[in-house]
């Protein structure tokens, strides 16, 4: 993805600078993609400090609950798939815009000869290289169509994975509220409020 979009699109955003429809064409590709490159960066060198979350979420469905818990997680849970789906969607909608068409010599791009001299890339990209000829312009395309599919997968991937973790936490902040207004029906109240405060002081560690 770096190789064959995000260096190639810095290279041509340089080229257009100054045209201001030439760079909003780069930069709303070239953006999301910078963006993508920085979250799996990030996820990847944070992803020890996440597997503790991620048990802990897994403990937390696999733990002996009340019905009422259950139904309160369930409840968050599926508004969180109905965003993953959304998010899904849509990804997949911008992905079939943004390779399927070029195919049929069709594109939503603003093409320039700084840039697309030749024949048009499915993003705007500069290579030091002439990539119009057969088979390096096959291959650059497919590339890119690669790299598209990589990162709407990281992209969508990393948001959705964080908005589950959200409404997770919001699951489990509901059930601690319900305990703590329910702390009369313990047998020990004692025991009841230290069981409470631990799995308070849990929720605001890991999360």
């Amino acid at each position: 993805m770096l190789c064959a979009a995000v260096i190639p699109g810095i290279l041509a955003l340089l080229r257009v600078w100054g045209d201001m429809v030439a760079m909003a064409d780069n930069m709303q590709i070239g953006l999301p993609f910078s963006v993508t490159v920085l979250k799996f960066i990030i996820m990847w060198f944070h992803k020890k400090d996440l597997e503790p979350v991620i048990n802990m979420i897994v403990k937390d469905w696999l733990r002996t609950k009340t019905v009422q818990e259950r139904d309160t997680m369930i409840k968050q849970a599926r508004i969180a798939r109905i965003m993953v789906m959304f998010g899904c969607t849509m990804m997949t909608l911008a992905c079939i815009i943004l390779i399927i068409p070029p195919c049929f010599g069709y594109t939503t791009r603003y093409l320039t000869n700084l840039t697309d001299p030749g024949r048009p890339m499915l993003v705007q990209t500069y290579y030091l290289r002439d990539i119009t000829e057969t088979p390096l312009y096959e291959i650059v395309i497919s590339a890119q169509a690669i790299s598209i599919l990589m990162a709407a997968i990281s992209y969508t991937g990393i948001d959705t994975f964080l908005c589950l973790l959200v409404f997770h936490i919001c699951a489990q902040m509901e059930i601690l509220k319900e305990r703590f207004l329910s702390l009369n029906n313990f047998k020990d109240f004692d025991i009841g409020l230290s069981f409470n405060i631990k799995d308070h002081l849990r929720l605001i560690r890991l999360y």
